[in-house]
């Protein structure tokens, strides 16, 4: 500050000199703050949005705040799309959304009707246990090892893991027939060891890719996004990891979420929710009725880019001063 009233001194009069405005740094140059407020602290700047952000709906947020946030939902998942660097990779995922909210569950529900069960004998196919994984790489953050792994499995350890994780989410863990109950909502520990025997022995599977392929056949059941996984608070003093311990904290978290909003919201809803929001604030969407045009979202600039950006620059500058260089001695010879 004192640095440049230093050059404004000496183009300035001596008598001009108490008249000089404060000066503040703004948008890449100085510019005077109006005398009436030199003296008040300047005002916070204006946030993206008016609405929550996720660690304000996780901590405080009501039903209606949920509400809002979830009605963003398409919005949110179109800003992922559009911001992907292939246009083919964002038309995929808006098809394995779709697919994995609609038809998926449909067509596990109708393999238990064809063997005469009210739930808990259903499966997974290879194919359809590559395309969840492939949901979860395109719509956060990109774990293309995933995917690779998960096309390692044999279609019948697939088809054994899922049936054996989606009985025990109605039926517990009990191996006796006779003292099978079917439980239309699943508890706790039913969903912690589903999870635990959807990661034993099937590649590309984690606690992540578990808790998708069980809310494909229990809706109730919460996603482990990464969105949700950075909004958790410290577990003993450390950040939440993708592991199984992390997991079974964030279903006892949201738990509590969902019976403190109250009004029908589930685990998996209040997930959702959060997530959309997230989005929306990670791609400056101010508003859940705002208009998405399809111009691609500004994201970070890659290493390549960045070095490709410099050397650009530092060639210029490099010609300028040969150019400098060359009128330079031009004019020392025409003196001479």
């Amino acid at each position: 500050m004192e640095n440049v009233n230093q050059f404004i001194v000496k183009a300035a009069p001596e008598h001009q000199l108490a008249d000089l405005p404060t000066l503040k740094f703004a948008y890449g140059r100085y510019e005077p703050i109006p005398n009436d407020i030199n003296r008040r602290k300047h005002p916070k700047p204006i946030t993206i949005s008016s609405l929550l952000n996720p660690r304000e709906l996780w901590e405080r947020g009501t039903a209606k705040d949920f509400e809002v946030a979830l009605k963003s939902y398409d919005l949110a998942l179109k800003a992922v799309c559009i911001g992907k660097k292939k246009a083919s990779s964002g038309h995929q995922l808006k098809e394995l959304d779709e697919w994995g909210r609609t038809v998926l569950p449909e067509l596990l529900r109708k393999r238990d009707e064809v063997v005469g069960s009210k739930g808990g004998r259903s499966w997974l196919e290879k194919e359809e246990l590559v395309r969840i994984v492939n949901w979860i790489v395109l719509r956060g953050v990109y774990r293309p090892s995933k995917l690779r792994h998960s096309r390692m499995n044999r279609p019948e350890l697939v088809r054994e893991k899922t049936r054996r994780a989606y009985r025990i989410l109605h039926y517990g863990n009990s191996v006796d027939p006779e003292n099978q109950v079917f439980k239309p909502v699943p508890g706790y520990w039913d969903i912690i060891n589903a999870v635990k025997v959807l990661c034993d022995g099937v590649r590309g599977v984690g606690p992540m890719a578990a808790s998708a392929i069980l809310n494909a056949y229990c809706p109730t059941i919460p996603f482990m996004s990464d969105e949700i996984v950075a909004v958790m608070p410290h577990l003993n003093g450390k950040k939440p990891q993708y592991t199984f311990e992390a997991y079974k904290a964030l279903v006892k978290m949201l738990d509590a979420i969902a019976k403190r909003v109250g009004n029908g919201w589930t685990m998996a809803t209040i997930e959702k929710a959060i997530w959309a929001r997230a989005v929306c604030i990670r791609n400056g969407i101010r508003e859940p009725e705002e208009q998405l045009t399809d111009v691609p979202v500004p994201r970070r600039k890659r290493k390549k880019e960045k070095d490709d950006e410099h050397k650009a620059k530092k060639k210029k500058t490099d010609e300028a001063a040969i150019v400098v260089v060359g009128v330079a001695q031009t004019a020392a010879v025409a003196q001479a």
